[in-house]
């Protein structure tokens, strides 16, 4: 087991171990990808939030159907940002 990673993607020759955290992901995809900081933080931000959002679904039983469309509606135009 390599202790640098929980999750491996190999492309070629080229290993990318994935960290546990998201704070250790992001930080280890801008040390290997510079360039791309900013759209890494705005992309892994956005994720966070629709994680946070979706586990808010099952509470939503109780405000009705309207409600459960809009918050569902807000879920997809936070994707469609990076579109």
């Amino acid at each position: 087991m390599n202790k640098n990673g929980y999750d491996h993607c190999h492309v070629g020759d080229y290993q990318f171990d994935y960290p546990a955290g998201i704070e250790n992901l992001k930080n280890k995809l801008v040390a290997e990808f510079p360039q791309e900081a900013k759209n890494i933080r705005e992309y892994l931000s956005l994720i966070e939030k629709v994680n946070y959002e979706l586990q808010l679904i099952p509470k939503l039983k109780d405000f009705g159907k309207k409600s459960q469309f809009l918050f569902a509606r807000n879920i997809l135009e936070s994707l469609h940002y990076f579109h």
